[in-house]
């Protein structure tokens, strides 16, 4: 009897993770999509793994005509915040220290 609930367990944590992998993409790519409609300037993201995502259809390097910036996000929570909470999730997640910049208003101006 043990051992099917052992078993029952390793199955049931299974599903949990599966369920988070998905819930997570499902929120990343809203905020990635919707980022991406942004034409003017760059914004390029750092995800905790190591990913590099460039977003809008300006050129990455700071200029007159666009505005580029860059945000390292340090937990992927951060996108859930974003879809659930909007500018204030964004907002919290900064003071939360779940990403951060090295030029606030160049990512803010974007």
């Amino acid at each position: 009897m043990e051992k099917t609930y052992n078993k029952m367990n390793i199955t049931l944590e299974d599903n949990s993770i599966q369920e988070q992998v998905i819930t997570k993409n499902f929120y990343r790519s809203l905020v990635i999509s919707s980022l991406d409609e942004m034409k003017a300037g760059t914004l390029c993201l750092i995800e905790p793994d190591g990913t590099i995502i460039t977003l809008g259809g300006g050129k990455l390097e700071s200029t007159n005509y666009y505005n580029s910036g860059f945000i390292k996000i340090h937990s992927f929570d951060f996108y859930r915040r974003c879809v659930l909470y909007g500018d204030i999730g964004f907002a919290e997640s900064y003071m939360e220290e779940l990403w951060d910049t090295d030029d606030l208003s160049k990512v803010l101006s974007w």
